[in-house]
């Protein structure tokens, strides 16, 4: 599964960090606890610096299909959270 995540807060020059992971509990457990589960290093130092993590999105795929989203840049656009903040949608 390809995964956006959402930053609650920018860090350095980011507010989305996309990946993929084997299923719904890898991705889990890597919000959970970044420095055992990937080897991002963006995600460890965001994580220390007490930026907190959403699920923007996720997608069928694997590694080949997170490269084609990386490869978009536009991140925002395609993150459930920033459209519905765009569109003053609630989310649940």
């Amino acid at each position: 599964m390809v995964y956006l995540l959402h930053f609650d807060r920018p860090f350095r020059h980011m507010r989305h960090y996309v990946g993929a992971a084997a299923d719904l509990l890898a991705l889990e457990l890597l919000i959970a606890n970044p420095g055992m589960h990937t080897r991002s290093s963006m995600l460890i130092a965001a994580k220390k610096a007490g930026v907190r993590f959403t699920i923007g999105r996720i997608w069928r795929g694997g590694a080949e299909r997170a490269d084609l989203v990386r490869s978009h840049q536009n991140h925002t656009r395609h993150c459930d959270i920033c459209t519905c903040a765009r569109s003053g949608v609630a989310l649940p």
